[in-house]
């Protein structure tokens, strides 16, 4: 049914009318494994008719607390400046891997909020004209992942709460967001 709703418009991908602001664009997508594997990301892709540059870092977190190393806030510190769209997928993995919550005052990469902060000024800052979304954390129920829906994290923090950071940090950079979960 996907195919039947696309259509060509010159150049680009129209889905139900629309064409894509990205067409022949560079959009750079910054993540944990949910980017790094391109199961979103290739075929949004190829819907937006725009260049991947798949910046994702399985097991990454985007606080420097935890045990992933902020490896996310590392990638957005080598953001192609030419990026005509970027995404920043981010927050799960803070919470199950115990990156410190923080609050709106935090400005320290090694607190949640912080690394937010951080993140947010440095892609302005590097790339003014591109379009910027943060997307929230998804979870799960599952008993056997470490901090989810209903279970803390050991410091005592939910995926809610993150998902709330980002929300947050966004709306005092005016920066848009999808909220997948």
């Amino acid at each position: 049914e996907l195919d039947a709703a696309l259509e060509d418009v010159g150049g680009g991908v129209a889905v139900s009318g629309l064409v894509s602001p990205w067409v022949d664009g560079k959009w750079t997508a910054f993540g944990t494994s949910i980017t790094a594997g391109g199961v979103y990301t290739a075929p949004i892709a190829t819907l937006l008719d725009c260049t991947l540059v798949n910046m994702g870092v399985s097991g990454a977190t985007l606080g420097t607390s935890g045990s992933g190393g902020g490896g996310i806030y590392t990638a957005i510190q080598s953001v192609p400046t030419d990026s005509d769209l970027i995404t920043v997928e981010c927050g799960i993995k803070d919470l199950r891997l115990d990156v410190t919550l923080g609050t709106m005052a935090s400005r320290t990469t090694a607190t949640f909020y912080g690394a937010l902060y951080n993140a947010l000024g440095d892609l302005l800052d590097a790339c003014p004209d591109a379009d910027i979304f943060f997307l929230t954390p998804f979870g799960n129920v599952d008993a056997y992942v470490p901090a989810n829906w209903e279970i803390a994290n050991t410091n005592g923090n939910f995926l809610y709460q993150y998902q709330r950071a980002i929300h947050e940090m966004c709306a005092l950079f005016s920066v848009p967001v999808i909220k997948v979960g």
